[in-house]
Formats: C-alpha cells, sequence, structure tokens
C-alpha cells in the first residue's frame, strides 16, 4: 500500500492522528464547558469544526463563535483560548502547519 491510514478513536477527548516533518493532525471533542487553556499558537493552524459550534477568543479581540463546516486559519503566535459553550458535542479536526518541533 501506498497510503497511510489514521482512524479517528471516538473515545479519546484528544488525538494526535498525525505527527511528521510536515504536518500535526489533530482530532479534538468536548462537551459543554469543555476546551482548551488559553496558549500560543505553535505553528499556523488550520481548524475545522466537524461538529457543533465553536467558541474561540484570539489574541485581545472578543470571543467568536463559528458553526460546524467552518475552516478556519489561524497564524503562528497568536494567543488563543477555545471552548464549547453549547450543549451540542464540539468536534474539531486542526492540521498544524508545519508540524511543531517536539523537544
Amino acid at each position: 500500500m501506498v497510503e497511510v491510514m489514521y482512524r479517528i478513536d471516538p473515545q479519546q477527548k484528544i488525538q494526535r492522528l498525525l505527527h511528521d516533518e510536515n504536518l500535526q493532525a489533530i482530532h479534538m471533542s468536548f462537551a459543554q464547558g469543555e476546551g482548551l487553556p488559553a496558549h500560543n499558537a505553535n505553528s499556523t493552524l488550520y481548524m475545522t469544526v466537524l461538529h457543533g459550534c465553536l467558541s474561540i477568543r484570539l489574541n485581545d479581540q472578543p470571543p467568536s463563535e463559528y458553526p460546524d463546516q467552518t475552516l478556519l486559519k489561524i497564524p503562528e503566535g497568536t494567543r488563543m483560548n477555545v471552548n464549547n459553550l453549547h450543549a451540542e458535542t464540539l468536534e474539531l479536526l486542526v492540521f498544524k502547519v508545519p508540524a511543531p518541533l517536539v523537544g
């Protein structure tokens, strides 16, 4: 086989699907009131909202909400706070390009 297959495990809240020299792919699933602690993006992010509604604050901007089937491009170094403020489960697929160095 030429291709390599990666499968999402629906039981994991945060699953690192792939991390190679080109990109990092991460699947995330958050119930209402869950999310990520505030942090700076360590690479350019492409964040896809697969299901639910993303509540995100970037840098000093007011929080914004994005529905499912939305793709965001977030520059490296951006301060971000990711949350699910809604009853419906939030499911994200995040690609980091280039893949951040693992130290």
